[in-house]
């Protein structure tokens, strides 16, 4: 009988033998870690009991630094708003449309007006510009002069003024006057005729029957100003001088009404002659559109008049009136005895003045 031999089986899987002994090795060195990191995370590991947490000590508070000054804040663009942003905000309003910029300052989108520097509304001054209005024009003036200075005399008439204006300041004209009442003032009929039986002297009592003058006349001033806050007026003052000549006369007698016991008579007048005059003014010219002017001026006429003669009769011929020579009209006086006495007294005596009749001047012109 053949012996039985055994021999052992050779291991087949050498590498899972290592294997399972390095893994009995590793098993506690494994557990040890897991519980340290349960310790740390506060999660307890399998099978051990999770340690209580020691609160740690608080750090000592640092010092407080003194803050630096926040530097300005740069202007960022707005972060793009999400899908849930569009949903919650409103919608915003448009922006109004750019502002070109207006020299001087900008407009106010809203009401139009332009604004200052700052931003608010800015009151502006306006100056008119002048305007050359006479400069080579005709002015053609109606005048009415109304004695201001009357003692002895009153004055009221018409005339008509020619201008032409060479440049604005600088003016030559020619004009003249008829006086359609020309009577002794009221001070010397009332006063000296009918209670004194006083005549004043003839050359203080001489009347313009008609003026005729030519002159120069300057415009240094000008101005203008707001009428009612709402339209400007443009005016200039002038100055002007000239000469020319008048024909004079001298009352007589004063008028006299009818009565029951005589009849009346006008006022009767002696013609004593053409007299050279001179004259000064100074006045104001307000400009009314391009055309036309309101002119307000005083003027004094200055004359001289010695008289020695009425209606061209002199002292000897006014003595008898009927051995008068030929320059004496004696169909001039209205009544030859009672009008031939008195102008006998008045050059009886002759006399002679330098008169200034003084008068105020309105007139509307036209510019062409």
């Amino acid at each position: 009988m053949e012996k039985a031999t055994t021999r052992k089986a050779p291991a087949r899987f050498p590498a899972l033998g290592a294997l399972a002994a390095w893994a009995l090795l590793c098993a506690p060195a494994s557990i040890a870690r897991a519980q340290d990191l349960g310790a740390e995370e506060g999660t307890p590991a399998p099978g051990t009991t999770a340690p209580e947490k020691i609160a740690p000590a608080p750090k000592p508070a640092a010092p407080i630094e003194p803050a630096e000054p926040a530097a300005p804040a740069e202007p960022s663009a707005a972060p793009a708003a999400g899908p849930t942003d569009e949903a919650a905000a409103p919608a915003a309003a448009p922006e109004p449309a750019p502002v070109a910029p207006v020299r001087g300052g900008s407009l106010d989108p809203l009401s139009g007006v332009r604004l200052g520097p700052s931003g608010r509304h800015q009151i502006a001054h306006v100056i008119a510009r002048r305007m050359e209005r006479g400069a080579g024009k005709h002015e053609l003036a109606v005048t009415m002069p109304v004695q201001v200075n009357g003692k002895f005399t009153e004055h009221l008439g018409n005339g008509l003024e020619y201008r032409f204006h060479f440049r604005e300041p600088i003016a030559i004209g020619a004009g003249g006057t008829y006086f359609w009442r020309g009577v002794e003032s009221g001070f010397t009929e009332d006063e000296l005729i009918n209670k004194a039986k006083q005549q004043p002297y003839a050359a203080d009592a001489v009347l313009l029957q008609w003026e005729g003058h030519a002159g120069i006349e300057l415009a240094p001033i000008y101005g203008k100003f707001t009428l009612a806050d709402a339209k400007v007026m443009q005016f200039g003052m002038y100055l002007g001088t000239g000469i020319g000549a008048a024909q004079t006369r001298v009352q007589l007698r004063p008028e006299q009404a009818s009565t029951t016991t005589g009849g009346g008579h006008p006022r009767t007048y002696g013609d004593t002659g053409l007299r050279p005059t001179g004259y000064f003014d100074i006045g104001m010219r307000l400009f009314m559109g391009q055309r036309f002017a309101l002119n307000l001026e005083v003027r004094d006429f200055i004359y001289s008049d010695q008289v020695t003669q009425i209606n061209g009769c002199n002292a000897q011929d006014l003595k008898n009136l009927d051995a008068a020579g030929a320059n004496c009209r004696v169909k001039d006086f209205l009544d030859k005895s009672a009008d031939g006495a008195i102008a006998q007294d008045l050059v009886k005596e002759p006399s002679s003045s330098v008169l200034h009749n003084v008068s105020f001047i309105g007139s509307l012109s036209v510019l062409f």
